[in-house]
């Protein structure tokens, strides 16, 4: 959540105080003006959500249930997925289960990140972005 706050009070803030100022040195680009601070503000969102599935895959990892019934295969995975915010970048851990085998009795791997969020392993875009794209598509044939 560090991430979040320093990122938050060093370039945030500094950044719509600048598309504010250029505002005032070309007060008729308005919608110029709303761009860039739309940009800033999605900008901070998948910051926010970045971190926050950051924040979440730690808080798996340190889990004394998870140490008991998952071992650490292998941390600092990346997926890209597509929000209505744009791109955000997870990263994550790939853990091999203790006790649980497949069907050819190797042990389970998964991301645990995944599991909880209710992510499918090849999904690339979130379920607001499908809803949109549902919507618009629903605009067009109406």
């Amino acid at each position: 959540m560090e991430n979040i706050i320093r990122y938050f009070m060093d370039d945030y803030i500094r950044n719509l105080f600048d598309t504010k100022l250029g505002l005032y040195k070309d007060t008729t680009d308005l919608a110029g003006f709303v761009l860039k601070v739309q940009e800033e503000v999605q900008e901070l969102g998948r910051r926010f959500i970045q971190d926050s599935l950051q924040e979440m895959n730690q808080i798996i990892k340190d889990m004394p249930d998870r140490k008991k019934n998952w071992l650490v295969e292998h941390k600092g995975d990346s997926k890209k997925i597509l929000t209505s915010l744009g791109e955000v970048v997870i990263r994550k851990t790939l853990y091999t289960s203790r006790t649980e085998t497949d069907e050819n009795g190797r042990y389970i791997e998964c991301y645990l990140l995944d599991k909880v969020l209710g992510l499918l392993p090849n999904q690339s875009m979130t379920e607001d972005v499908l809803a949109n794209i549902y919507m618009e598509a629903h605009r067009w044939l109406i």
